[in-house]
């Protein structure tokens, strides 16, 4: 095992390196495996050295920023981030990586950004289908063939990218009643489908709740 003062000094070097990696490089990921690896072996941190995880927690989040202010290139890089972050975190639900993403492309109202997201995130990998089915984009189209996931906040995602495109606000509500259960525990998922029931239906966000006993107190101390 090498001392302190040696292993951080080369996580510096590995930081540095990491840097020059383009966003979309092949090889980045196979780099931070293994850096990741060398540091747990030799380093004196189990988990790998702390300074380096911070390093990349930040990237990623920093990653996740441009991607979504990106171009179009970047609504499908985003899509294939999306779906490394939620294989490499192991969760039972990697549709939660998926919304997050899309949702944010359809509060802005971007609807070709938010299909490519999609698009390329469904493609990053095999995903648990249930069933087949087919929905028609606009009442004169013919019927097109959807997947049925075994994940719901896949599901989720597709039928919001869905009702956008069809004009449905009695979907989307519809959509938010029976999902409800499943993001309503997120404020950051409540304000993102809030956003889009405005830009896409007019549906006005819910006035929040007002508290009335603060509002005595403010009433009094104003008298």
């Amino acid at each position: 095992m090498m001392d302190q003062d040696s292993t951080h000094y080369l996580s510096g070097r590995v930081v540095d390196i990491l840097a020059l990696f383009p966003v979309d490089e092949a090889g980045r990921k196979a780099f931070i495996s293994s850096a990741f690896r060398w540091t747990k072996a030799d380093g004196e941190f189990p988990e790998g050295d702390p300074e380096l995880h911070h390093y990349i927690g930040t990237m990623f989040f920093h990653a996740e920023d441009h991607l979504l202010l990106g171009t179009p290139e970047s609504a499908k890089l985003l899509g294939q981030v999306a779906y490394a972050w939620a294989t490499e975190e192991k969760v039972p639900t990697k549709g939660i990586f998926l919304a997050r993403m899309v949702l944010q492309f359809l509060a802005a109202k971007d609807i070709h950004r938010a299909t490519l997201t999609f698009s390329n995130f469904i493609e990053s990998g095999a995903q648990p289908v249930a069933a087949e089915s087919k929905v028609r984009l606009a009442p004169a189209d013919e019927p097109s063939p959807v997947q049925v996931f075994s994940d719901p906040w896949m599901n989720f995602t597709q039928l919001v990218l869905l009702s956008v495109q069809r004009d449905a606000a009695d979907l989307f509500q519809q959509l938010k009643q029976k999902y409800g259960p499943l993001y309503g525990q997120e404020n950051s998922f409540v304000e993102l489908i809030e956003d889009i029931g405005v830009v896409f239906f007019n549906i006005p966000k819910p006035r929040k709740q007002s508290n009335m006993i603060q509002e005595m107190m403010a009433t009094k101390r104003r008298s």
